[in-house]
């Protein structure tokens, strides 16, 4: 399976508008970016600007044609990035909070027991 893997930054803290960093790239290896994590990414176009972004919401994965062969299919791997010096405005998440509440719940229930007093 081909991996296609796309950039895009948040314009704001809104979340409401994005702009695509760079061009597709065909990747070997399935891309894994978490969120609240930060990534330097290469090939960063605006020079003026400090190349690093952090990881502003949970990847969204999808079916495409394959660019490269038609007759098949590739993943699209859309990551969606905040520019560090702007990281601090922005709120969680919608979808972060919606995994949150559906499924961690029931993932971090563990027996805690009291720990004995010396």
């Amino acid at each position: 399976m081909q991996y296609v893997l796309r950039f895009q930054v948040y314009d704001g803290p809104s979340r409401q508008h994005f702009t695509q960093l760079g061009t597709d790239r065909l990747v070997d290896k399935y891309p894994l970016y978490r969120y609240g994590l930060v990534y330097r990414i290469d090939d960063e176009p605006l020079a003026d600007k400090l190349p690093v972004y952090v990881a502003a919401n949970i990847t969204r994965i999808r079916h495409i044609p394959d660019p490269s062969n038609p007759d098949t299919s590739a993943l699209l791997f859309e990551v969606f990035l905040a520019r560090l010096e702007e990281w601090g405005e922005f709120e969680e998440a919608e979808e972060v909070k919606q995994v949150k509440e559906t499924y961690w719940p029931t993932y971090s229930k563990k027996l805690i027991r009291e720990r004995p007093l010396a």
